[in-house]
């Protein structure tokens, strides 16, 4: 049986890093992405079912990123180091379903797809 497949987009590889390694023993495929430019390249072959990235990217700004992936993407959650107001209703206004505060659980991001548990990848 396939895993299913989360793509993590985050400019901070230890976050990164940490995620991967958390989703794999959640029984995740996970595919790691630095930037929005990234992100946008792993997300057409793989089509992940959720996404978790950050919004201050230096390359593809988050939000920027956020709208452009969600035109792939189902579910977008946005894992941010800094929340206000506009910035959640912006999250929102893109595509995000969720917006999570760094530091932030790492059971979390798990449990943050909407719709349950996330498709398996395509046989490959």
């Amino acid at each position: 049986m396939s895993k299913a497949r989360i793509l993590i987009v985050d400019d901070d590889s230890n976050f990164r890093g940490a995620v991967a390694e958390y989703l794999n023993a959640d029984g995740l495929e996970v595919v790691e992405a630095e930037d929005g430019v990234d992100a946008l390249e792993k997300a057409e072959p793989t089509v992940p079912a959720a996404v978790a990235g950050q919004h201050h990217h230096a390359v593809g700004g988050g939000l920027q990123t956020l709208e452009a992936l969600r035109r792939i993407v189902p579910d977008i959650a946005l894992v941010t180091g800094r929340l206000d107001s506009e910035l959640l209703q912006r999250a929102t206004a893109a595509g995000a379903y969720t917006v999570l505060l760094k530091p932030v659980a790492l059971a979390a991001i798990s449990d943050a797809p909407p719709a349950g548990p996330l498709p398996p990848s395509p046989p490959g």
